[in-house]
């Protein structure tokens, strides 16, 4: 997955002493790859469900409007300071599917017989985001921002049609993603 976000920001309002608030909307550019091959040896398949091949290719490209808010405490040590950020953005995909699969029963030329379904459409994929940890910004460049701390994000509906309506597939089209990122931005 990637991603590419155009964003606004505003001013940062200090309101209390030592915190900082800053909004930021925008629009996101989402792209999603997935890949996945399941194969085991044709005389294993042959001998229990007489698959010995698939594979799921998912693909997603979309667009759609992006909110976010930063807070941060300012520490004593000029630049440092404790950041907790959460935005969402709502992308409208277009999604493109390939199935395709390999079975032990043979063809009359003798080749495994196999199969294959393309599916294309257009699906909503909901994307939040939350961060915390500590930032810096070097004093003497007020347009340099540094990050490292804990990153939790979920996306809802990916590469699933969420036009089907009572379709159980609207509940299984998601996934989340979290661990330790370094950021590294730059304002102009």
């Amino acid at each position: 997955m990637n991603y590419t976000d155009a964003d606004y920001a505003s001013r940062e309002y200090t309101q209390w002493p030592n915190w900082t608030l800053k909004w930021r909307v925008g629009v996101r550019t989402a792209f999603t790859w997935f890949d996945t091959t399941v194969s085991q040896p044709f005389d294993i398949a042959a001998a229990g469900t007489g698959l010995f091949a698939a594979r799921t290719v998912n693909y997603t490209v979309g667009a759609g409007p992006h909110f976010g808010l930063a807070l941060d405490h300012n520490f004593a040590q000029p630049g440092l300071s404790f950041l907790t950020k959460i935005d969402f953005a709502d992308t409208f995909s277009r999604v493109r599917q390939r199935f395709s699969v390999a079975t032990t029963s043979l063809t009359a030329t003798g080749q495994p017989s196999r199969g294959v379904l393309l599916d294309r459409f257009w699906s909503e994929v909901p994307i939040l985001n939350f961060q915390v940890g500590l930032g810096y910004q070097p004093p003497g460049h007020p347009n340099v921002h540094l990050f490292v701390g804990y990153v939790y994000e979920f996306w809802w509906q990916v590469a699933t049609n969420s036009t089907l309506e009572g379709s159980p597939q609207r509940k299984f089209g998601f996934f989340d993603n979290q661990g330790v990122v370094l950021n590294v931005a730059v304002d102009f």
